[in-house]
């Protein structure tokens, strides 16, 4: 498949998550896991049926992966921000990112809540709502607005924003809506909370990478993520 086919598949699923959780009642009604919920359980099975139905394998955060010998395997959080979704904040839906031989070269976020759709594929830039996605050009932290997650030192508190959803902090990163982004999680993330996101930004021109160094493609250890608009802000961040 090329990169627009499955960008197809992404938003395919997209649509059949936010069909299945348009019809359901009790979001917060308790899943299997501690963390997790009715609406995690109930996206997650119409995820992974589209997409295995597609010829994709399965990574994702609310079941075991399923397929990983295909060529192409879809990392999927089917609700990204699912304590915004239950409490009403506005920033929570599906985050999906295609590889192909274990690259990405596709991503779909939509934010479910105001029905915001962020784009990407290898090489043909971002897009918001069907417009090109540009980051900010603010190289200072003294001067950024930056999103957060975890406990961030006193110092940034008054010029951070904590969204509660790593994919829409890095795609708010990818518009210029935020500088930066730095993760105070100490390697929380997984695969399915960034990786979306931060094809996005690249595709969009900001820069992303991982607070050690690390390779942020890993499909079994969390990450740091670490993002910015600028290469100067980047590297003062880090």
């Amino acid at each position: 498949m090329t990169p627009s086919d499955l960008h197809a598949v992404l938003e395919g699923c997209a649509d059949v998550i936010e069909a299945a959780l348009g019809d359901l009642d009790g979001w917060s009604r308790p899943g299997a896991r501690a963390t997790q919920f009715e609406c995690d359980v109930v996206a997650d099975e119409v995820a992974a049926e589209h997409l295995l139905g597609h010829g994709c394998g399965v990574v994702s955060e609310e079941s075991p992966p399923q397929g990983l010998d295909r060529e192409v395997v879809v990392v999927v959080d089917p609700i990204d921000g699912t304590a915004n979704a239950i409490r009403g904040l506005p920033f929570y839906g599906p985050s999906l990112c295609a590889l192909v031989a274990g690259r990405p070269v596709a991503a779909h976020v939509r934010n479910l809540a105001t029905g915001e759709r962020f784009d990407a594929e290898v090489g043909a830039g971002a897009t918001w709502d069907g417009r090109p996605a540009r980051p900010s050009s603010v190289r200072s932290a003294s001067t950024a607005v930056l999103g957060i997650s975890g406990p961030a030192p006193q110092a940034l508190v008054a010029r951070s924003r904590a969204l509660g959803a790593v994919a829409f902090s890095l795609c708010a990163v990818a518009t210029g809506a935020l500088d930066g982004f730095l993760d105070f999680d100490d390697d929380h993330h997984r695969c399915w909370d960034h990786l979306g996101g931060v094809l996005i930004c690249q595709e969009a021109g900001a820069v992303v990478g991982d607070a050690r160094g690390r390779d942020l493609l890993d499909l079994q250890e969390g990450r740091t993520p670490l993002a910015a608009g600028t290469l100067e802000l980047f590297i003062e961040l880090a």
